[in-house]
């Protein structure tokens, strides 16, 4: 069996329910948090929506045995409905790497982006800017904008370009624009792999391979020659 598969009675994390599923079973376990001795002291620890581990918290002096272990399914649930704490540690994430002028790797793809867009390297792009932040937000954020910049892979590229093509053939808009589209995130993402500005650097491989492209449209079927309209072929007559 291969090594990722789970075995019968095995429990597999979901990232996006934070819950556990048994896979012979559709019960499913509710995050409950965990509880740490420190010395003397008790100290909780959350599970995240993003399927890590919060800071600890250090519990109040003087609980009982009881209430210390209920504490921490109590600040698990408050984690869970306000997302403060996982803001919280993004927020640090942002915070440490740009002091340590290296690359965030919980960045989201629009976050990312909007500081690329702000970086030195595009200072003098101000109207090139405003069009890639309109292209991004409308054709690409809503497919890869929540994820993390650095976790993006080749398949969610796909998505992109799929749906590209599915406004393409809906006539939502032209051949042209989706190249328009396809340029702001292949110059994206080659910022991402090799950028001069060090934290925008979160890839090591491209993203974008050119056999994903989305169908922008046959190039033009004709040239110009002086006023006259001719047919692109071989037995179309020379220019004069």
């Amino acid at each position: 069996m291969p090594r990722c598969a789970p075995t019968p009675g095995s429990v597999v994390r979901t990232c996006k329910e934070g819950t556990n599923v048994r896979t012979d079973s559709t019960k499913k376990k509710t995050r409950t948090g965990t509880l740490e001795a420190h010395g003397a002291n008790r100290r909780a620890r959350l599970r995240l929506g993003d399927c890590t581990k919060s800071h600890r918290f250090d519990l109040p002096e003087g609980l009982t045995a009881a209430q210390a272990r209920a504490a921490p399914a109590t600040l698990q649930a408050q984690g869970d409905a306000t997302g403060q704490v996982l803001a919280a540690k993004r927020d640090q994430a942002r915070e440490d790497a740009a002091r340590s002028n290296a690359p965030n790797a919980a960045e989201t793809c629009a976050t990312w982006h909007a500081r690329f867009l702000l970086s030195a390297a595009r200072a003098d792009y101000e109207d090139a800017n405003k069009m890639a932040a309109g292209r991004w937000s409308k054709w690409i954020s809503p497919h890869i904008g929540s994820r993390p910049m650095a976790a993006v892979s080749s398949d969610d590229i796909e998505l992109v370009r799929d749906g590209l093509d599915t406004a393409i053939r809906a006539k939502a808009h032209a051949p042209r624009t989706a190249q328009n589209v396809w340029s702001v995130l292949t110059t994206a993402f080659t910022a991402a792999r090799n950028a001069k500005q060090r934290d925008l650097r979160v890839h090591r491989q491209p993203r974008v391979p050119t056999c994903f492209r989305p169908r922008i449209g046959r190039p033009s079927a004709s040239i110009w020659c002086g006023r006259t309209k001719a047919p692109r072929s071989s037995r179309a007559p020379p220019c004069p």
